[in-house]
C-alpha cells in the first residue's frame, strides 16, 4: 500500500522530489529529519574517532 501511494504521488508530480516539501509542515518535518540524521551521524563519527584504535 505504502509503495502505491509512494508511485501515485510521485506521478502526480511528474517524478519532482520536492513535491514532498511544498508544504510549510512538510518542509519543516523534513528539515528536522535531515538533521536529527546528520546529528546522529555527527555523532558516531565523532565516537569512532576518541575511541583507540584496537590492534
Amino acid at each position: 500500500m505504502l509503495e502505491q501511494n509512494f508511485m501515485t504521488s510521485m506521478i502526480k508530480s511528474d517524478g519532482l522530489w520536492l513535491a514532498f516539501f511544498e508544504r510549510p509542515i512538510a518542509g519543516a518535518l523534513g528539515a528536522l529529519t535531515l538533521l536529527i540524521w546528520l546529528l546522529m551521524l555527527g555523532r558516531g563519527a565523532l565516537t569512532a574517532l576518541r575511541r583507540p584504535a584496537q590492534a
